[in-house]
């Protein structure tokens, strides 16, 4: 059940796009539709709590199905499924900035000033 917990947030966390409340229709259909653990009256008091306490709703949510279906240990797995893929990705390109899609991708960052306040005086015109 914990492999199972990790692979579906996994899953969710990697074909996502626009955060975390983008995902949460995802997520519904993973955890009451199709593997039924949880209600969706529960659903709702979960996303109440997510949306309440600090933090991304999408890890929230999943802290909350993840200790509602397996405890703490559901919460870890359910947690590292959801922020592992934009964790890889950002590795990615962090490692390989010479990659084409790096690159430019690079580059914005850069402009944005993203990694720290010193890289955006590093921005030139030629992106």
């Amino acid at each position: 059940m914990l492999i199972k917990l990790f692979t579906t947030f996994f899953k969710i966390g990697l074909f996502s796009f626009g955060g975390g409340f983008a995902m949460i229709p995802l997520i519904q259909r993973e955890v009451i539709e199709r593997h039924k653990w949880i209600s969706k009256r529960d659903f709702v008091d979960m996303l109440v709590l997510a949306q309440s306490t600090p933090g991304p709703i999408a890890v929230n949510t999943a802290v909350f199905v993840g200790y509602k279906t397996r405890g703490v240990g559901g919460a870890i797995m359910a947690t590292l499924g959801t922020v592992l893929p934009s964790f890889m990705v950002i590795l990615l390109l962090a490692r390989k900035p010479t990659m084409p899609y790096g690159t430019v991708f690079y580059h914005i960052i850069k402009c944005l000033g993203i990694f720290t306040p010193t890289t955006a005086n590093a921005c030139t015109a030629t992106v």
